[in-house]
């Protein structure tokens, strides 16, 4: 059994050795549209999360549902997006060039976060931080380093104070220590300045044809009035709920022409358990690697011979892994998404399992755009009511939005009262609170 008092004191001594790291790299010159919300991408990966959350943007852009999977239509309607990532960071060299393939206005920089000096004012941060450390399919120590990386996602919130930030994870980040990391997450993210509300999330549940657990964090600035609340299921057996989308729906145009996979043997432990659903079911959960992808559905199930063996019926040589096309259908992304695979000199096998790291860490696309729209909705009528504001006091001296721009900001007698009235802010955080953050997080949380 843990031990709880070794898992605090190895915690405090994680967090204190990231908060000691010093930033020396600053972030690239970035464009921030005044008419857009805002979304920043930490640990962005491929950008499976970010192209829900555009999507959720575009249709609220549009007043309808843009079928994301016509490329000619979804990108014909992207001028209509409401939203603008402005930045995208990841140390990941492969998904950064793929992240660059499908969102030419955003800013990719491949950087260690820890090293990151400064970060840029947004509506929205989302939060992909590494999940190795806590997975059930991988390492489970709690002092993994990789598990201390969420330090610079508070360091994050602290400096650039977003509206909202969306986080996801594993769910064996839930358990890890006895559910100790868990809890001390949670309450560094409030202890920023957020509300958090979480929740454990079957993608099968939001029309994903994925057996796919993992938790959520949405945070909400303290000073917003916008409760969030997790949209309910909309797939399942019950009253009122669509089908589970099924293999069949998601890939059974594939069967023929399904692209790369993962070729050779299987390992006693891949064989520890069954890897193949029938095309009526949905898929076991996408991995961070091609080597571990389930098998097609096509053919006879797998044979169980004990609680620690199964088997082809018909010999491995008739059975295959999902193909990293199949695997993106799976995690909802549009056949048109493009993958890296890094230097075509890689072997076959190794530009498979760089595509898989980028399909199994991303958040299915679909889920994303669902749980973003209420997010989006509000930022979106929020950023309504600052351009109708800023356009009011604009009028008050004489000025519209247009004659500004084109008169390039030159305000003339009145620039230095109506700057003061657009830089007026007041403090997100009082004194008490400000002794309460460097207390948990360190000076480094005022060192702006």
């Amino acid at each position: 059994m843990t031990n709880i008092n070794e898992v605090k004191e190895i915690l405090t001594k994680k967090i204190l050795e990231e908060k000691n790291i010093e930033g020396t790299v600053e972030h690239p010159y970035l464009y921030s549209p005044s008419d857009k919300v805002t979304v920043v991408s930490l640990f962005s990966g491929a950008g499976g999360l970010d192209l829900g959350i555009e999507h959720a943007g575009i249709n609220i852009g549009t007043g309808m549902d843009v079928d994301i999977n016509d490329e000619e239509t979804y990108k014909g309607h992207r001028k209509a997006n409401v939203l603008q990532t402005i930045y995208a960071l990841d140390n990941f060299k492969e998904a950064l060039i793929s992240y660059e393939e499908n969102f030419e206005d955003t800013k990719t920089h491949k950087v260690d976060i820890r090293k990151l000096k400064h970060f840029p004012k947004a509506d929205v941060y989302t939060f992909g931080f590494p999940c190795p450390g806590f997975s059930a399919a991988g390492p489970r120590l709690v002092d993994d380093k990789r598990n201390f990386l969420y330090i610079h996602c508070c360091r994050a919130l602290l400096e650039a104070q977003p509206k909202v930030f969306i986080a996801e994870n594993v769910k064996g980040m839930m358990s890890l220590g006895e559910g100790k990391a868990y809890e001390q997450i949670k309450e560094d993210f409030a202890a920023a300045g957020y509300r958090v509300y979480t929740k454990l999330i079957n993608s099968r549940d939001y029309g994903v044809p994925q057996l796919r657990e993992r938790v959520f964090l949405i945070g909400v600035r303290n000073d917003l009035g916008f409760e969030y609340e997790f949209p309910k299921p909309t797939h399942g057996e019950g009253i009122g709920l669509k089908p589970f989308v099924t293999l069949r729906d998601a890939i059974g145009d594939l069967e023929d022409n399904p692209g790369m996979y993962y070729e050779g043997s299987y390992s006693s432990k891949y064989m520890g358990r069954n890897r193949k659903k029938s095309w009526d079911d949905q898929s076991f959960t996408i991995q961070a690697s091609g080597r571990h992808a389930p098998i097609h559905p096509a053919g006879d199930p797998m044979e169980k011979i004990d609680s620690e063996h199964w088997r082809f019926p018909n010999g491995e040589q008739n059975e295959r892994r999902f193909s990293t096309r199949e695997a993106a259908c799976v995690q909802t992304f549009p056949e048109w998404f493009i993958f890296d695979g890094g230097n075509f000199n890689v072997s076959h096998n190794t530009m498979v399992d760089k595509i898989f790291k980028q399909i199994g860490n991303a958040v299915p696309v679909k889920l994303a755009t669902i749980l973003a729209e209420p997010i989006v909705k509000f930022l979106w009528e929020e950023k309504e009511k600052e351009i109708e504001a800023i356009n009011g006091l604009l009028q008050r001296f004489g000025y519209t939005s247009d004659s500004a721009v084109e008169e390039d900001l030159s305000l003339g007698d009145n620039e230095e009262e109506i700057n003061s009235v657009f830089q007026e802010e007041t403090s997100l955080v009082n004194n008490e609170e400000e002794i309460n953050l460097i207390d948990r997080f360190g000076q480094f949380a005022f060192d702006f």
